[in-house]
């Protein structure tokens, strides 16, 4: 019978079990990016897509200084989850709290500040007229295998909180 003598167990050097730890993690990460969106992973860590960091940013600096205060209201061209369009800031603190919580943004919506409202308005294309394309996108429609069939939501109903919102409907304005 051999003997063996100084049996050691399976060793792993430090550093290899540090890379397995941040591999791990970064495999976590990019699951949830996948599975949840981006905007759940960064928004969570404070970091927001787009120019919207940049915009919360300057939207907390308009709502503390009273000499900035106008432009909380003023529309700004922006692309906020990859949708262009012209928001303000409180459209800009309704797309944040979607992955932010309020304490990390900075700043309270007002809308008593903002007197100008804005809306969607016009007549929707009727389901019936559209192809399938936009009539996937049209509020009130659905593509049957032949044509579109439904109707469509009207304008002024449409809770649309950025002009983005509105213009995807076919026939509305927002203005």
């Amino acid at each position: 019978m051999i003997k063996i003598k100084d049996k050691k167990a399976s060793e792993m050097a430090i550093g290899t079990m540090v890379m397995l730890v941040l591999a791990l993690l970064v495999l976590v990460v990019v699951a949830l990016g996948f599975w949840k969106g981006w905007d759940y992973v960064f928004g969570s860590m404070g970091l927001l897509p787009n120019d919207l960091n940049k915009a919360v940013t300057v939207c907390q600096q308009y709502a503390t200084s009273d000499m900035l205060s106008a432009s909380f209201c003023e529309k700004k061209a922006l692309t906020i989850n990859n949708i262009k369009g012209t928001y303000n800031c409180n459209d800009i603190y309704n797309e944040a709290i979607k992955t932010m919580a309020p304490d990390k943004i900075g700043y309270e919506r007002d809308t008593t500040k903002c007197t100008v409202v804005e809306s969607c308005k016009g007549t929707p294309t009727a389901c019936k007229s559209l192809v399938e394309a936009d009539c996937n996108v049209q509020k009130g429609c659905t593509w049957s295998s032949t044509a579109c069939t439904g109707i469509s939501t009207a304008c002024p109903s449409i809770t649309a909180s950025v002009e983005a919102d509105c213009n995807v409907q076919k026939g509305c304005t927002w203005s």
